[in-house]
């Protein structure tokens, strides 16, 4: 993948570099699967994977994922697998950043509710 992984983090392509609002460039939409921590754990102990299910903008927890977890803007995540342009799926060795920090693209119906 184009964007900042953990094996090409030092290249600072486009894709390193941030905005002028201090966002990266990459992006984070729905269909994505994402890895985190839990709020209530030992950091480093217990890692969770996720699929993006709808992302909201106008939300303090923006992303609605498929555990049922509610994560707040600042929580960190990484993408492990992204969307291609034709709808694929693909790998991808993300770099964890707080979810606020990401480009969200928003979309998807699915509220926190519905999970």
């Amino acid at each position: 993948s184009a964007y900042t992984t953990a094996s090409n983090y030092e290249e600072r392509g486009p894709f390193g570099k941030r905005t002028t609002d201090g966002k990266s460039f990459e992006p984070l939409r729905s269909g994505d699967n994402v890895e985190y921590t839990p709020i209530i754990s030992v950091a480093g102990t217990d890692y969770r994977r996720a699929w993006v299910l709808s992302v909201s903008l106008s939300s303090d927890c923006p992303l609605v994922l498929s555990t049922n977890d509610v994560l707040d803007k600042r929580h960190l995540v990484r993408r492990i697998q992204v969307i291609e342009p034709g709808g694929g799926l693909v790998d991808h060795r993300g770099i964890y950043r707080p979810i606020e920090e990401f480009q969200l693209e928003e979309g998807g119906t699915i509220t926190h509710g519905d999970v």
